[in-house]
């Protein structure tokens, strides 16, 4: 698993991506923005489950 300080500036690039695709809000480029914020989301919560090796 990811360490704290790891998973804590994961949850801060969430954030800015989260922004980044409301500032862009509308078009193309906002769904490319929402697509890139769902599979960071996924990738996080599938390191998080992974627990410790």
């Amino acid at each position: 698993s990811l360490p704290p300080s790891e998973l804590a500036t994961s949850a801060v690039h969430i954030g800015d991506l989260e922004r980044a695709a409301r500032d862009r809000g509308r078009g193309e480029e906002a769904d490319y923005w929402h697509c890139v914020l769902a599979l960071v989301k996924e990738q996080l919560a599938a390191k998080t489950e992974a627990g410790p090796k």
